[in-house]
């Protein structure tokens, strides 16, 4: 019996068995009765490719979404500012891998899936994650390339992709601006990324996480186990507000007061400035843990100040309040969570947060803001926590939860020009923390909490920060 004279499941049950999209449109050319039987919109060949290929069932003309969204692939872009067509085309089916996909954890810590693949498969063969920032015309860059670069931070930081470099020293003065000039998050209660920004700071750690003849963090971070470096999302992403996950291992880097004040005055690589990273192994790390409800928060006022306000700029000729944010109105609060964490630079340290829910940008979900306070225990004081050492981050969680990018500033301290003394910094989860950062015993039994009778909660008032 010869293939037409199959019934139609029989032949669309063979059809699945073929490996590559090729042989699938040979065998439809072979006469009319297969050609009927391959191509019905509605036939199963085309579910069951799309669910083997993407890992999802597709839409009801699942066969034209099928082969549209594998000739956009395969066809692929060079993306310079995300405006002519075939660029768009890549960044729209881009989007919807993302939010379909729904990646799996290995027994190794790190992360596959079906649309995960997919998008690794892209990026290895176009320019999507090497050559960022480079305008071609004076028409602005559509946010969605910006969404979807940043979303995948995780591959650009990936050292086995060995992607090229673009643009450096204009990330660099980016991370180094003042929130005034940057702000991470625009909008009313802080609800829009600014997605430019994110990405500088996601092309300004690929420069010193991947590239080793920087000199700086790439051979420590080219040491990690593959599951503790950047990894992939598990499951699918969601816009509801969930608490961070409970270990991460990140960075900081910073300039001397005058070279931030030269960068930031200075045109783009105009001037060579050597961002410092003074840990012994080049990352710090973190752990977390949700805070109890019924436990009082330090430093609610500072939070509540700065959770729908942005930092203002503090005026040359008057003298800063000493606050994080002291003359700042406030509005009603947006919904958030509550942590409390430690963690070793080069020395232990405590923190304790807020993570606040934001809408999808660019149709994507899943974003976070954070806000953080880092501070350090000191036993010999009544308050127990060190006033003279007090560090804000403010920074977001892309979706999926497993990197977090952002801005650390010391708020009572000012650059030579006047303005706030800031820098970047990036964490990242990883299946568990290192051994030597285990609770030690320096918290003096008060297992991980500076205790509450010597907290006063609000310390709008408190003193100076520093190192």
């Amino acid at each position: 019996m010869t293939l037409d004279k199959l019934p139609v499941e029989l032949v669309q049950q063979i059809a699945l068995q073929l490996e590559n999209d090729s042989d699938l449109a040979n065998l439809a050319h072979v006469c009319a009765a297969l050609h009927a039987a391959i191509n019905a919109g509605r036939s199963g060949i085309w579910r069951g490719l799309f669910l083997r290929v993407f890992g999802c069932r597709g839409l009801d003309d699942v066969r034209h979404q099928y082969q549209t969204r594998r000739e956009v692939l395969r066809n692929g872009a060079h993306f310079k500012q995300g405006n002519d067509n075939r660029e768009y085309d890549c960044l729209k089916v881009l989007r919807e891998l993302i939010i379909e996909s729904c990646g799996v954890e290995k027994e190794d810590g790190t992360v596959e899936g079906l649309s995960h693949a997919q998008m690794l498969k892209f990026v290895r063969s176009t320019n999507l994650l090497s050559d960022f920032f480079v305008p071609t015309s004076k028409a602005s860059t559509r946010p969605l390339l910006y969404a979807v670069q940043v979303v995948l931070s995780h591959l650009s930081l990936d050292i086995d992709l060995h992607l090229r470099m673009s643009n450096f020293p204009n990330s660099q003065k980016a991370v180094y601006a003042t929130p005034l000039a940057a702000p991470i998050f625009k909008g009313r209660n802080k609800q829009t990324v600014n997605l430019e920004w994110l990405l500088h700071m996601t092309n300004f750690w690929k420069n010193h996480l991947t590239v080793r003849e920087e000199h700086t963090l790439a051979p420590n971070f080219a040491d990690l186990a593959p599951c503790d470096r950047p990894k992939g999302w598990k499951g699918s992403l969601s816009s509801e507000l969930t608490m961070i996950g409970k270990h991460w291992k990140g960075s900081y880097a910073y300039l001397s007061d005058e070279e931030v004040c030269q960068l930031r005055t200075s045109f783009p690589g105009e001037e060579i400035f050597s961002d410092i990273f003074d840990y012994e192994d080049g990352f710090q790390t973190l752990t977390t843990t949700p805070t109890p409800q019924s436990q009082k928060e330090i430093f609610s006022a500072e939070f509540d100040t700065l959770g729908t306000q942005p930092t203002p700029a503090p005026s040359p000729t008057k003298k800063r309040p000493s606050s994080l944010c002291a003359n700042c109105s406030r509005t009603a609060a947006p919904p958030y969570l509550r942590f409390q964490g430690h963690g070793v630079d080069r020395v232990q340290f405590l923190t304790e947060g807020r993570i606040y829910p934001l809408p999808p940008q660019q149709g994507i979900p899943g974003w976070r803001r954070v806000l953080m306070i880092k501070y350090f225990y000191d036993a010999e004081i009544e308050s127990a926590i060190d006033p003279t050492s007090l560090w804000a981050y403010e920074g977001c969680i892309l979706p999926g939860g497993e990197i977090m990018l952002g801005r650390w500033w010391y708020p009572e301290s000012e650059t030579d020009d006047g303005q706030l003394y800031c820098g970047p910094f990036i964490f990242w989860n990883v299946p568990k923390g290192d051994p030597e950062e285990e609770w030690y015993e320096w918290m003096d039994g008060t297992d991980g909490e500076v205790p509450n009778e010597h907290v006063e909660a609000d310390t709008g008032d408190g003193g100076k920060m520093g190192h």
